[in-house]
């Protein structure tokens, strides 16, 4: 059993349509994306939130399980979902900014079959990820817009 397998049994998340990846400095804008997507009628989870842990609080060991734990069960979520949307927006003068969690998460949809989407296309700067995430079969949203993600993913469940 791979570990992604052995991730869903353990968390055992719902299937849902989308869920939304990206540099946890803008999760205020993932929440405008998801009540977009919600309001198509479609299942949408985000990244948990961290904001309620004391990390200086916590020794290295708690830190490092509770670390894992919340990308586990991230992990997870990625393969229980029908697509990943990464909300890209750029970060520290980098336009369409991929960070390295945002790029493991690409990968765990990747493995998993899940279609990757992504708001905005990474600037093509040597720390950009652009050639991985073209390589991970990435597709740009034109104009970051998410119409394009409902379409496809609601013609999708008139097909199953």
């Amino acid at each position: 059993m791979t570990k992604i397998a052995q991730l869903v049994n353990r968390y055992n998340p719902d299937l849902v349509d989308v869920t939304i990846c990206g540099s946890m400095a803008h999760q205020e804008k993932f929440a405008a994306v998801a009540q977009t997507l919600d309001a198509a009628g479609l299942r949408v989870r985000v990244p948990a939130i961290e904001e309620n842990v004391d990390w200086s609080s916590l020794a290295e060991h708690q830190m490092l399980a509770k670390k894992k734990d919340y990308m586990d069960r991230h992990f997870a979520n990625i393969a229980r979902s029908r697509a990943v949307l990464v909300c890209n927006y750029e970060k520290n003068n980098e336009p369409g900014y991929i960070g390295a969690n945002t790029l493991m998460e690409m990968t765990v949809a990747y493995v998993s079959g899940v279609p990757i989407y992504l708001l905005e296309k990474p600037d093509g700067g040597i720390n950009s990820k652009a050639l991985e995430v073209a390589a991970l079969g990435g597709i740009v949203l034109p104009d970051g817009d998410v119409a394009g993600l409902i379409d496809v993913l609601k013609q999708g469940e008139d097909h199953e």
